[in-house]
């Protein structure tokens, strides 16, 4: 069976990709940011490996917005580690968003994110829609440029 990569539609927030706020929020008709959309998706090849998390849009430096992603969890099956599955999955996420947060949940996972070139960062998103907080391990910033 092949994979299923993200089973949403995120041509939405694509629509508001690129535009400020205060654009975005007139064109898809929001009155509160807090409403900007979000899309749960999920990677999932069974009983291998999947990945999932949340799209979201978030202000760049420039205040315009982009697509992110926030990685929740990253499984791949023991019997199918280290043959680069989590990689994959990473770059297949890594062509929908321009940045992935993770916040790592054990010294191994801290490990695999600093493996794919994950920056540590202070924030501990739990400003954002979803909460994902530092569990002791650090949370990771991945550019995504950095996979493509």
């Amino acid at each position: 069976m092949t994979a299923q990569l993200f089973t949403v539609d995120i041509e939405d927030l694509k629509a508001l990709e690129g535009l400020t706020t205060l654009e975005a929020k007139k064109k898809a008709h929001l009155e509160d940011e807090d409403d900007l959309p979000s899309r749960r998706f999920d990677y999932t090849e069974p009983g291998v490996c999947s990945v999932n998390g949340v799209f979201y849009l978030d202000p760049d430096a420039y205040d315009e917005l982009e697509i992110v992603a926030h990685v929740e969890r990253i499984d791949v099956d023991l019997w199918y580690r280290g043959e680069g599955r989590a990689r994959r999955m990473l770059e297949a996420l890594a062509a929908h968003c321009t940045i992935i947060y993770a916040a790592a949940e054990s010294e191994a996972a801290a490990a695999f994110w600093e493996h794919m070139g994950g920056e540590t960062v202070d924030e501990t998103l739990s400003d954002r829609a979803w909460t994902s907080i530092d569990v002791g391990y650090g949370v990771y910033r991945l550019r995504t440029y950095s996979l493509r």
